[in-house]
């Protein structure tokens, strides 16, 4: 009985938590403010579809107190985003998240203009963060896979140009080519041996009926 009460209780501990996370999200898209709830929606549908978040809540959160902040600090640039800093550090942001929060960040200060402040510098101050965070999450994995990319569209117009350029040249260098291109198209002819053993010779030839076997 005891245990029955139990999962009661934790259930609906957890239902209430979900409820107040949903509370506390749509409080984020209805503020009133109709070009600032728009951008609010957008960046929390791009958290929901990302993954990169394990709760949307506390992302959604960091990015509307930033901005809150960053007006309060809009005299002070770089202490806002000393600050700002300091919060991504505190929610243990891995680089991806971090730039995922600049990302937005700087998309509604570039698009938003304040009736008494002025938030440029803090605006540029993000989008140089932003570009330093992208630079760091240039994995190697990622700059190999470039190259692979761009020499195989290289090697594949170099193909395509081929019968122009080998018509081009002297025949006796044509056919040189030609012969050092074969092996990449036809499959190389090998002769294959067989050695005739001891029981072989004995017996008076190859058993060919057990060597097709």
């Amino acid at each position: 009985m005891t245990k029955k009460l139990d999962t009661k209780n934790e259930t609906k501990n957890d239902e209430k938590r979900e409820d107040n996370i949903i509370e506390s999200l749509e409080s984020y898209i209805h503020t009133g403010n109709e070009h600032y709830d728009s951008y609010s929606l957008e960046f929390l549908c791009e958290v929901l579809q990302s993954g990169l978040f394990e709760n949307p809540e506390i992302s959604m959160k960091v990015y509307s107190e930033s901005l809150d902040k960053f007006e309060d600090l809009s005299e002070n640039p770089i202490q806002a985003l000393n600050n700002f800093n300091k919060e991504l550090e505190n929610q243990k942001f891995t680089k991806e998240q971090q730039l995922f929060i600049c990302t937005w960040l700087h998309k509604y200060l570039r698009n938003t203009e304040y009736e008494s402040l002025d938030l440029s510098s803090i605006s540029k101050l993000i989008k140089a963060q932003k570009e330093k965070l992208e630079s760091e999450n240039t994995t190697p994995n990622t700059f190999a896979k470039n190259i692979r990319e761009t020499l195989k569209a290289l090697i594949q117009k170099e193909i395509e140009s081929l019968p122009t350029n080998l018509k081009s040249l002297e025949p006796d260098k044509r056919i040189s080519i030609l012969c050092k291109l074969i092996p990449f198209v036809l499959p190389k002819i090998e002769s294959v041996h067989y050695e005739v053993d001891e029981k072989d010779k004995q017996s008076g030839g190859i058993d060919w009926a057990n060597l097709l076997k």
